[in-house]
């Protein structure tokens, strides 16, 4: 005759192991998920990566440019050399604050990589609100640099001329920044919205 109280011993083993294997279970799942929102986080975000990695292959090309406009313009060294320290400087921030390399979101706790997400997010709106502003002041300064010219090219335009195409050139960059800005905020913001929703499942 079996013991009542052996048959409700085995019946909770079977029970905490059924318990047992479920946990295990879930957090094998969860493991496997985590790793899956990390790759495709990380494929989503590699555009940022070759943003960057772009500018850094043509920069030396945009620096050469102004040197060209030094000779054939006949602006100031004094500007070309502030033009250019600009510009590097502008690609060693954009390093800093848009790249994303796979190895944060493959290694990162997820914590920290939301914190280093929102921390480029506020750089980048700090970086947007200094170098707006500094647009319109180089660009002050490329007309006067232009008018103080008694170049050839320069006369043949006229200085209607030069601050007509100066004033469409800044507008397209001003937009095309815009548009790159907004863009990578989104993509900050899609980024943390899946990190969020991963933590709320």
């Amino acid at each position: 005759m079996n013991n009542p109280d052996n048959t409700t011993r085995d019946e909770l083993d079977v029970l905490r192991d059924e318990m047992s294997s479920l946990r295990q279970s879930l957090s094998t799942q969860k493991i496997v998920s985590e790793k899956l929102m990390r790759r495709v986080m990380a494929k989503d975000s590699a555009w940022m990566n070759k943003y960057v990695y772009f500018e850094i292959l043509f920069l030396p090309f945009v620096i050469l440019l102004y040197l060209g406009i030094k000779v054939y313009l006949g602006v100031s060294g004094l500007f070309v050399a502030f033009t250019a320290a600009m510009f590097v400087i502008d690609v060693i921030w954009d390093y800093h604050i848009v790249r994303m390399p796979a190895s944060d979101f493959a290694g990162l706790p997820m914590l920290e990589l939301r914190r280093k997400i929102v921390e480029q997010m506020n750089a980048r709106k700090l970086q947007f609100m200094i170098e707006l502003p500094l647009f319109f002041l180089w660009a002050a300064w490329f007309l006067y640099e232009l008018s103080a010219s008694d170049n050839f090219i320069i006369a043949q335009l006229g200085m209607v001329g030069w601050a007509v195409n100066l004033v469409f050139g800044l507008t397209g960059g001003v937009i095309a920044v815009s548009i790159i800005y907004r863009k990578f905020q989104k993509q900050a913001r899609e980024l943390l919205s899946q990190i969020s929703n991963f933590e709320n499942e």
